[in-house]
């Protein structure tokens, strides 16, 4: 489970997807994408558009690790969605669509849950189908929200990883459970959100 500050960040950005370029997105959290990878705190569905899953991880401004391990998770959970197959969408978008409160909650949600209580190597069998095609890193954007300034160790982390791997990584901010801004990836401006 997350804390209550990582929380509020997961709520604003699940209660406006808009706000990251995914107006009318599903949104779901703390779900479980790859068998190795751990909950990524929340995951949009775009319903229009060329990407396909939106991958968000929350942490506090001040934490004393917030650049380094946010950074890790993110990047963790993008491996792991790289094994989803169409499939697998279909199947958390079905889920969120069917059971919205239950994606919207706290707890956390397995892909035994997702797959209407098969076993988790079945689970992951039909997420992942290798005879559907998989997600590319086309189809995937990333993001890290933060409650306030992000810490500059952070953006360096960030600038340095969209510079060399072109990962594309954006930067929000929430204050007061809302999005105030959201930096483009390249070392480029940032987006007030007013």
């Amino acid at each position: 489970m997350t804390n209550g500050m990582e929380a509020l960040i997961e709520e604003a950005i699940m209660k406006n997807p808009g706000e990251l370029g995914y107006k009318q997105a599903l949104a779901i959290r703390n779900v479980r994408i790859a068998p190795v990878a751990g909950r990524i705190d929340v995951l949009l569905l775009p319903t229009k558009g060329k990407k396909r899953l939106v991958l968000v991880e929350t942490k506090q401004s001040t934490a004393s690790d917030a650049a380094s391990k946010v950074t890790g998770q993110l990047l963790m959970y993008y491996a792991g969605a790289l094994n989803l197959s169409t499939d697998g969408l279909d199947i958390i978008r079905d889920f969120v669509k069917e059971y919205p409160d239950e994606a919207w909650s706290r707890g956390w949600i397995s892909a035994q849950r997702m797959c209407g209580g098969l076993s988790k190597d079945a689970s992951w069998k039909l997420m992942q189908n290798p005879k559907k095609r998989r997600l590319s890193p086309a189809d995937i954007d990333l993001f890290i929200a933060v409650d306030g300034k992000p810490k500059q160790s952070l953006i360096d982390i960030v600038d340095m990883l969209n510079t060399h791997h072109q990962l594309g990584i954006k930067l929000v901010t929430v204050e007061s459970g809302v999005v105030t801004s959201v930096r483009l990836p390249f070392k480029s401006k940032v987006l007030r959100i007013s």
